[in-house]
């Protein structure tokens, strides 16, 4: 019963070739380890997702804390859970647009 699944990972074992890099030894049929690149990759959709679940903490912070979800009269004062929310859902899309047109995609 196991002797299948060994034999399938003692082939797979045979064929790695084994690569030392800085971190240490890897298989070359591994996937290299993530860098910053990566992390550009997809920035178009991360940075909004990103802003929108900040407003919804702050949101849900502000219920939690004063016991109302948004007041509209302090949209206007800086500082406010109101304002940053504010400030969030307009950047969302801004950030969007400039990600997705200002940083090359492969």
């Amino acid at each position: 019963m196991l002797g299948k699944a060994y034999e399938e990972s003692n082939h797979l074992r045979k064929a790695c070739k084994p690569i030392i890099t800085p971190v240490g030894r890897r298989c070359s049929s591994m996937p290299r380890p993530p860098n910053l690149g990566d992390l550009k990759r997809r920035i178009h959709i991360r940075l909004p997702v990103f802003l929108i679940g900040l407003a919804v903490l702050l949101v849900v912070d502000e219920y939690v804390k004063e016991g109302y979800l948004f007041d509209f009269r302090d949209v206007v004062i800086v500082g406010t859970h109101e304002f940053a929310v504010v400030v969030f859902l307009l950047l969302s899309p801004i950030s969007y647009f400039l990600a997705k047109h200002l940083i090359k995609q492969k």
